[in-house]
């Protein structure tokens, strides 16, 4: 009997370890698939802010050649408003010199 007692208790101490050495396993599953959650979010989160940089890149270059089509748009406005005062003042001259001539012919 005193075998048997010797048996069983070793058989239960063994079992208690078997079922520690699972606790223990499943516990440290656990934590691996947390630390797998938050290594994947962590990956995710820093794809989203190279995504953004990029996209705030692409608008900042965006924005800088908005900018110097509309600096260039305002030159050639600027131009072409210039031509025309030329244009005009050498057509007022134009005519003021042949005024002074027909002035002169007549005097």
């Amino acid at each position: 009997a005193a075998e048997e007692d010797e048996a069983s208790r070793q058989t239960t101490e063994k079992e208690a370890r078997s079922l520690a050495t699972e606790e223990e396993n499943r516990k440290a599953a656990e934590e691996d698939e947390a630390r797998r959650k938050t290594a994947e979010e962590e990956a995710r989160s820093l794809a989203a802010e190279e995504e953004n940089r990029r996209a705030a890149e692409e608008d900042e270059a965006s924005r800088q050649t908005t900018e110097k089509e509309a600096r260039s748009l305002a030159t050639e406005e600027e131009n072409r408003k210039a031509a025309e005062e030329d244009e005009a003042r050498r057509k007022t001259a134009e005519e003021e010199a042949r005024s002074l001539a027909a002035e002169e012919e007549n005097r």
